[in-house]
């Protein structure tokens, strides 16, 4: 039983050298490695020719191109956390550029519930930007009636497209020979706001805001007060039966008059027209007033 023990405890002695050797011999080598890794210069990341070193800044000075032809997904990229997946910085030239064929040359897609999310997402930085700079622009260079510049849809009672400005336009729209802003549904356009619709003709002739309606309905429906400013009133002076205001007008302007009161035997009696950029008009009544008499008018065309 003793000579068994002392052979057990001969062969235990031998293990744990061995084990001290091979961990002396290990951290020895390490440090080694360690030192000749310290000696000499760390690899410079990939450059021109060389593989790309995952970690690191990548450094070249020609395009690097990948060409799959097996139909999937030629490059992918990843952030499994809040990150960036793929990012695209220029100095001068286009961060991210997408073109294709027959397909969608960039397509942003986002699964998120949040307020304001975003499936394409674009801003422009600068507080003072250039003119007609734009965060998201659409182009589309067909010559003919096909083809939408910008397209926005959606699939339930949201918005297709909505814009929003802080002392501009939430959204403008701009033709040289078609509409500026054009708008089909129940409800064609429908704005709301200290002014809903706003329609400005910059040239003459020239329609503000068209009303139409082929089928027989109403054109054009108001609901509250209206305002006109070739309308208003004017002041037939004691003793005069006529009263005259200047206006531009053209041959097809007519005036509508109607005097403000009940008083007996006194009506409108006629307008006269001169047509002009300086034009004017006089209304006539059926005799001369004996007090202040105020008559209304209204000019169309």
């Amino acid at each position: 039983m003793t000579e068994n023990g002392r052979r057990e405890q001969t062969i235990a002695d031998r293990d744990r050298r061995t084990r001290r050797q091979l961990l002396t011999g290990g951290a020895a080598a390490a440090g080694v490695v360690a030192a000749a890794t310290l000696a000499r210069p760390a690899p410079a990341a990939a450059a021109n020719g060389d593989a790309l070193t995952l970690g690191a800044l990548n450094q070249a000075t020609s395009n690097t191109a990948i060409n799959d032809s097996g139909g999937d997904t030629t490059f992918s990229a990843l952030a499994t956390s809040s990150g960036t997946a793929l990012e695209g910085d220029a100095v001068d030239g286009t961060g991210v550029s997408g073109t294709s064929e027959t397909g969608i040359g960039v397509s942003g897609v986002s699964a998120s519930t949040a307020a304001s999310a975003a499936a394409v997402y674009g801003e422009i930085t600068r507080t003072s930007p250039g003119p007609f700079s734009a965060a998201v622009r659409g182009k589309n260079d067909g010559t003919g009636t096909n083809g939408i510049g910008v397209y926005g849809s959606q699939a339930g009672a949201g918005w297709g497209v909505y814009g929003t400005s802080e002392t501009g336009n939430g959204v403008y729209g701009t033709a040289t020979s078609g509409v500026g802003v054009a708008g089909n549904s129940t409800t064609g356009v429908h704005g709301t706001g200290t002014t809903g619709v706003h329609g400005f003709a910059t040239s003459r002739p020239g329609v503000g805001v068209l009303a139409e309606n082929d089928s027989g309905g109403q054109a054009l429906k108001v609901k509250g007060i209206a305002a006109f400013s070739r309308s208003g009133v004017a002041t037939v002076a004691a003793g005069r039966s006529a009263v005259s205001h200047r206006l531009p007008l053209t041959s097809a302007s007519f005036v509508l008059a109607t005097i403000q009161g009940n008083i007996k035997d006194l009506y409108v009696r006629g307008v006269t027209i001169t047509a002009g950029a300086h034009g004017s008009f006089t209304i006539h009544l059926s005799k001369a007033v004996a007090a202040k008499t105020k008559v209304a008018w209204l000019v169309v065309n």
